[in-house]
Order: structure tokens, then sequence, then C-alpha cells
């Protein structure tokens, strides 16, 4: 049987994606340079090979993710392009790595499963969004004082307003179109991932773009702290007891 060109070059661009993903002994990861290349590689392929066409979510994916690993190395914030371009290269091939980052660890798995199947596009586009712009402000979030300012002062507010636009467009995008009820699941205490959708919400609600939000908690106590952060959330979310350590968000 002969193999044809295009299975030795599929298969030398997925062997080099797994070696990029693999840990290293000196720096704990690919290079950005080597990574920025194996991603461009694969887009490349799959463009090349159909497969863009066959798995519009994973090409739509790992195209956003590429994009935004591009821009943050711009900016030469290479901790953050390489964890996005790692998520961009993990979708085409997902061997003993995730292929997520913040949006998936909370989205419920029928909305995530459903999603798929139906608006493949819509769920990529703001997985991805949503990813780098959660990025950019737990970065912020964490610190007292701005962490992304260079010893010249490089000011990198424009790169915030890019990520946030864009963000904004695909969470609008996405409370417009995604099918509802959608569940979200979070962790007490909450952990970094869990804060920027509280953040989120708020901001769907206090835009109009959601009507109504449902909190599944053990304890009143659980979501009292967040009061001072998120008054409207707080304010207009109704509240049923539940006996159960992580918090659903039912949001309509």
């Amino acid at each position: 049987m002969e193999i044809k060109p295009n299975f030795w070059k599929f298969l030398i661009v997925l062997l080099t994606g797994i070696v990029f993903l693999l840990p290293s002994k000196e720096a704990g990861a690919a290079s950005l340079m080597e990574l920025l290349m194996g991603v461009k590689a694969t887009i490349s392929q799959w463009e090349t090979d159909g497969r863009a066409v066959d798995y519009p979510y994973a090409y739509t994916k790992m195209l956003k993710y590429y994009t935004y690993g591009k821009l943050y190395a711009s900016y030469a914030l290479d901790e953050m392009a390489i964890d996005m371009l790692k998520v961009a290269l993990c979708t085409s091939a997902p061997v003993d790595c995730k292929p997520y980052k913040y949006f998936l660890l909370n989205l419920g798995l029928k909305n995530y499963y459903t999603l798929r199947r139906e608006q493949p596009i819509l769920l990529a586009n703001t997985e991805a969004a949503y990813d780098a712009y959660a990025s950019w402000w737990i970065g912020i979030f964490e610190s007292k004082t701005n962490p992304f300012r260079s010893a010249d002062y490089t000011d990198y507010s424009s790169l915030e307003g890019l990520v946030k636009e864009d963000f904004i467009t695909y969470w609008v995008d996405f409370w417009k179109n995604a099918p509802r009820p959608v569940l979200f699941v979070i962790d007490y205490p909450l952990r970094d991932n869990d804060v920027f959708l509280l953040h989120a919400l708020n901001y769907a609600l206090e835009n109009g773009l959601i009507k109504k939000v449902v909190f599944y908690v053990k304890s009143p106590y659980m979501v009292a702290q967040w009061k001072q952060y998120y008054p409207l959330l707080y304010q207009r979310a109704t509240y049923v007891e539940r006996n159960s350590s992580p918090i659903y968000i039912e949001v309509y």
C-alpha cells in the first residue's frame, strides 16, 4: 500500500506538536518561537487536508488562540503568549494535555456538548476571547499594582483595549445565540477562573444580556462575600439551598 505524502506531513506536524507540549527539564515548556511555528504549521496542514472544514470547532479555536498568542507575543508577554499557544496546539492533538483554560472550567458539560454540536464556531470564538481577556484581567486582579508595565514603563493599555473589546463582542454574541439556560459551576473558596466568571456575569446583567441568575448554594454565607464586588449580581440573583460544595449557577 502506498502512503501518500500528505500522511507524512500530517504525522510530522502531529509529532512536532506533541514534542512541544512535553515537559522540558530546562525551561519547563517549549520556547515561544517553537510554539508559534508549530501552531502555524498545524493550522496550514488543517487548511490543506480539509480538517478546517470537517472540524469547525477545533479549527476555529486553534486559529483564535494562535491569534491571541501572537498578540501577547507582540507585547513581549511571553508567558501569556505561550499559555494561549499551548491551548491552540493541544486542541489539534490532545495527548497528555488539556485543551482549555478558563471558560470551559466553569461551563456545564451539557451546554458544552450542545454548543459544540450545534454552534461550534460560536463556542470556539467565545471560549478563546473569554480566555484571552481573563488571562489579562486575572493578572491585574492578583496584583495591587499593574504588573504589565516593563522596566521602561511601556504602557499596555492598547493591548488591554483589544482583548477587552474582543471579549465583549463575543460575550454579547454568545448570550444572543446560546440556548438557555446556561449552567456554570464554581468552587468554594473561589478560584481565579470563578472570580472572573462572576465579573463576566455581572457585566452581562448590567448590560441586559441576561435576565435571570439562579445560584444553587449550600449556605447563603458562601455568596455574601460577593456583595461589595458585584452588588447588582448579588441583589438580582435568586438563591436556592443545595447540599453540595460546588456552587451551580443557572443563567437565563
